[in-house]
């Protein structure tokens, strides 16, 4: 009996410990996006995620908070498995969202927004450096 309680009990940690670092991989991508620069599709994907998280992480407690709403929930390792694969995605891809929004990901410009010429203003965030470097590059072979 005892060994089965250590067991679960180690499963939920496990579970709780993985639902908070998924609710905070998309914290941190949600504070990157803005509703102007940002596909709606993508900061709709990363809020339902952050919804989905905060709501695993309480599943196991919800019967001991509120009896008579919930029955009581006992994670099992396909829980712990599916959200550590998803946090592992996180990780992986959280290098793409080191400079910003990936470029993927942002909205596409409108007719009088692209392009602007030098010193003209835009509604679009600035263009990074290893994107301005590409474009400037390609605008060069262009030329020649």
């Amino acid at each position: 009996m005892t060994a089965a309680l250590n067991h679960q009990a180690l499963l939920q940690a496990l579970h709780l410990a993985l639902a908070v670092a998924l609710f905070y991989t998309c914290f941190c991508r949600q504070t990157r996006s803005t509703a102007t620069t940002t596909r709606a599709d993508v900061r709709g994907a990363f809020w339902l995620l952050s919804i989905a998280a905060a709501v695993v992480a309480v599943a196991p407690y919800g019967h001991a908070i509120w009896p008579d709403l919930f029955e009581p929930y006992a994670v099992a390792w396909p829980d712990v498995l599916l959200l550590a694969g998803i946090v592992l995605v996180q990780a992986v891809t959280a290098r793409h969202w080191r400079d910003g929004v990936p470029t993927a990901f942002l909205r596409e410009a409108g007719p009088t927004q692209w392009p602007w010429g030098p010193g003209e203003s835009s509604t679009l965030p600035p263009l990074r450096a290893a994107d301005q470097q590409r474009l400037e590059q390609q605008l060069q072979d262009l030329e020649r």
